[in-house]
């Protein structure tokens, strides 16, 4: 919620359209605009919908009830969570108490998630399909290392399952006919100083 006028900003932005900015109405800004103007003591932050305590109590207890699917959450949940509690403890308007729980329920929610993707992971036998909707950029970072090595040994069998010709192996007559079919070697000129 801005506490400001549009003639009150020193500086223009140059990417997107916000606004406009009038005392007392709120306004949908980007993260880093809203924590910009409230380090400035501009604006007021408000929470977004998904991090009210009622709202992430049942995110958990649907994450809790069904092992294989995660609940929708917006993709950076957990850095735009860690942002908003640690730098607009003012938006949680009913005071610690729900800072704290609010934090604890992003936190079990994180690691209910993070169980999953474990699980998961170690279910994982031959060749098969994987499908993760709803996982969140930090998830997601958790397991790219595991399948880039995952995919590289894949990778690499496959390489060592290609048939060898037995026949170019040594052989006289193989290593003429390579080097019939080479092409003659370049000149090099040398250049005088």
């Amino acid at each position: 919620m801005a506490l400001f006028s549009e003639a009150d900003l020193e500086f223009t932005p140059e990417e997107g359209e916000w606004g406009p900015f009038r005392p007392n109405f709120p306004v949908e800004v980007p993260l880093w605009l809203a924590l910009a103007l409230q380090k400035k003591k501009c604006c007021r932050i408000q929470i977004p919908a998904w991090m009210h305590v009622q709202n992430l109590e049942e995110v958990l207890a649907e994450e809790q009830a069904h092992e294989a699917i995660f609940q929708p959450l917006p993709f950076h949940y957990i850095e735009v969570a860690h942002l908003l509690l640690r730098h607009a403890k003012e938006a949680f308007e009913e005071g610690n108490d729900v800072l704290f729980q609010t934090a604890n329920l992003v936190k079990d929610i994180r690691m209910e998630r993070f169980e999953k993707i474990d699980k998961g992971l170690q279910a994982l036998e031959g060749p098969i399909t994987v499908k993760l909707n709803n996982v969140s950029a930090m998830e997601c970072n958790t397991i790219r290392h595991f399948f880039q090595g995952a995919l590289n040994q894949f990778y690499k069998l496959a390489q060592m399952a290609e048939p060898v010709d037995m026949g170019l192996l040594g052989t006289a007559s193989s290593q003429q006919t390579q080097q019939e079919n080479r092409p003659p070697p370049r000149q090099l000129r040398r250049t005088q100083r």
